[in-house]
Order: C-alpha cells, then sequence, then structure tokens
C-alpha cells in the first residue's frame, strides 16, 4: 500500500512508559512506508523514546507531570489531577503550534495528550479510556467532557477489538461512542512468534506507572524476592539506575523492547501492574500474568477483575500481597487464547485515508 510522503508528529502521554510504548508500532509503520516522523515528549518517555528511536528527531513537549500515590483513592485527589491535565490542554495547544509550524507538521497523532492538535494539522488521538472509573456522580458529567474533546480530532483511534474478546470493557465499549471513533486492534511493541523457549526464570517482576505509588511497588516486590530462592528478574521501569544481584534476584533498572520480549517468553510466571498497555504486550506475546493494580487508581482495579472474569489472567490485591502472593502464583494455570488481532491492517488502511 503506497502512502503519499507527509510529516507525522507523534505525542504520547507521560504516564509511566505505557503511552510511549503503544506508539512503538505507528511509528515502526509510518518509517517503514517512508514517512517522516517527529517525536513530541517529555520526562521518562522522552528518554526512553530516544533509545527506541535514535535516528529520529525528539522534541520536548512539556506536559503536567504527573504523579499518583500508593492508596490515592480515585476520588478528590484523582479528580484534581483531572483538572490539571484538563487545564494543560491550553498550555499544550500554544506549545502544539510552534512545533507544527516549525517543522512543518501534516498530522498529529496525540496518544492521550488533548491539547496535542492544531486547527492546520489533520488531528488522530489514541485512547481506551472514553468512559473513565470515576465516582458515580461524576460520571456523566466526565463523559461529557470527554467526548466532547474527543470530537475535536478528526479521528479517534481505540486500541482495542470491536467483540466479545475485548480487553478494555466498559472504558471504550459501552455508551454513547463518538462518531469518529474506529477499534484499530491492540497496539502492541511486540510480535508474537510461535517458538517455543527454555524457562530460565521462575518469577519475573515488571514495575511500571507513574510514581511514588511507581517506587512502593518496587520496594514491595523487593523486599519479598530478596529472600526467595526463586530465580527472579526484576525490571523497574526506571530511567536510570545499575544492574543490581541480591541472592536469586537480579534487578534491572529497565530493559530494551527486545530485552523485555526475551524476559517475558524466558519466565515461567509473570507479576505486574494491570495498565492497558501491559495487557496489550502480554495478551500479543500470550502470556498471562498474576496483576496487582495500583491500589486507588480504579481503572486498574477494573481491569484486573475483567481480566480475571476473563480467566486469561489471575488477579491479586495490593493489599493481599504479603498472605496470598506464593499461594496465587502457585496457582497461575490460565492460557492466552489465540485471538485474532490485525492492528497493522487497520493502520495502514487509516494512514491511507488520511492521505
Amino acid at each position: 500500500m503506497s502512502i503519499p510522503c507527509k510529516t507525522y508528529l507523534i505525542a504520547p502521554l507521560d504516564w509511566g512508559l505505557g503511552h510511549a510504548s503503544r506508539c512503538v508500532p505507528i511509528i515502526q509503520l509510518l518509517v517503514k512506508h517512508n514517512q517522516k516522523v517527529i517525536v513530541a515528549a517529555t520526562g521518562h518517555s522522552k528518554q526512553w523514546l530516544s533509545l527506541e528511536f535514535p535516528d529520529l528527531t525528539i522534541v520536548d513537549f512539556p506536559g503536567v507531570k504527573v504523579e499518583f500515590e500508593s492508596g490515592q483513592s480515585f476520588g478528590l485527589k484523582s479528580f484534581l489531577l483531572g483538572l490539571k491535565l484538563w487545564k494543560g490542554v491550553k498550555e499544550d495547544l500554544i506549545f502544539m503550534k510552534e512545533i507544527v509550524r516549525k517543522h512543518k507538521v501534516d498530522v498529529v497523532i496525540s496518544d492521550n495528550r488533548y491539547g496535542a492538535r492544531t486547527d492546520n494539522t489533520r488531528n488522530i488521538l489514541i485512547t481506551h479510556q472514553l468512559f473513565l472509573r470515576v465516582p458515580f456522580f461524576l460520571r456523566r458529567f466526565v463523559s461529557r467532557i470527554v467526548k466532547e474533546q474527543i470530537g475535536r480530532f478528526d479521528q479517534c483511534w481505540i486500541p482495542d477489538i470491536d467483540e466479545e474478546n475485548c480487553l478494555s470493557g466498559e472504558l471504550s465499549h459501552k455508551g454513547d461512542l463518538p462518531e469518529n471513533f474506529h477499534y484499530i486492534g491492540w497496539l502492541s511493541r511486540f510480535r508474537y512468534q510461535n517458538i517455543p523457549l527454555e524457562k530460565e526464570v521462575d518469577v519475573l517482576v515488571l514495575i511500571s506507572g507513574p510514581d511514588p505509588a511507581r517506587s512502593d511497588f518496587e520496594r514491595a516486590m523487593r523486599a519479598w524476592f530478596e529472600a526467595s530462592e526463586q530465580k527472579t528478574v526484576m525490571i523497574c521501569g526506571r530511567s536510570n539506575g545499575i544492574i543490581e544481584q541480591m541472592g536469586n534476584l537480579t534487578i534491572y533498572p529497565n530493559a530494551t523492547t527486545k530485552e523485555l520480549a526475551n524476559w517475558i517468553l524466558r519466565s515461567r510466571r509473570i507479576i505486574c501492574r494491570s495498565g492497558y498497555s501491559t495487557l496489550m504486550d502480554l495478551m500479543t506475546l500470550r502470556r498471562s500474568a498474576l496483576l496487582i493494580p495500583t491500589p486507588g487508581q480504579s481503572e486498574q482495579e477494573y481491569l484486573a477483575l475483567l481480566m480475571q472474569s476473563q480467566k486469561w489472567f489471575h488477579s491479586l490485591s495490593h493489599y493481599e500481597m504479603k498472605s496470598k502472593l506464593e499461594s496465587s502464583l502457585n496457582e497461575m494455570e490460565y492460557i492466552i487464547p489465540d485471538i485474532s488481532n490485525d492492528a497493522e491492517g487497520m493502520l495502514k488502511i487509516l494512514l491511507a485515508l488520511e492521505s
């Protein structure tokens, strides 16, 4: 499929690495079709994408610093964080005008940054969060605002499949969807290969998300597995640090896409948060895991229970770790089904429509 050459700007939200990592297959597809790609990012996302794509132009796109405390209720504090993010939209719009003008951008693809758009470009929003898990009395109000913001983009790409095997559940499969939406399949930086690999690691622990909740989870997992007899690898999702060895526990500050895929495929069991991008990656590689959602982050708590009800993943509350972690690991038996997911095919069609 031939796509006329344009300049695409990719702008992910800096909330952990999930939004940045799921932009990888889109960037790869655009580069494959000889498109000019520029990345606008900030914080850890910018550093990580710079390592993944050293040949691309990556510009600084300052944004609201996202923090999430362990146990923070998705009530008042999280609602205030949401208001802070919405306020940041106005600042993003100003920055975006200058970036688009300087680099002569034709199409902006934003992952959850609602201010990453201009009047002079074709604007695409990637999000699976159309119906946020906010307190019940706020849902109608918040849904109306989200739909209004989505309507300011030319297209809304939902990284999921429109069938009963969906991953996002009620987050993007209920209610009044915007007219400009398209389900595009799961976005993962990994590709499934049906090659059996020897399981060299007993437990792989994946740490993710914004601080300080990320650091809290790292400390909890470190304390548990330092004294364990199981061969354990922990990948911390940090931008700095050194490799540490503590008995049977090996700690890596971060990992490249290739390294992470290797650890996922060569580990007997996996422990991780129930972030949406993590779920897409594991489903793509057909690996189950023990999900421990960030306490108070209602979307992760919802997704963990949804995945357990599908019998694809096991779920454990953060507060149950001390008493049930070992037994939960021993109970893991679920197998990920072979679900058709042609995200690249859908992206090719949609990008061709943009030409």
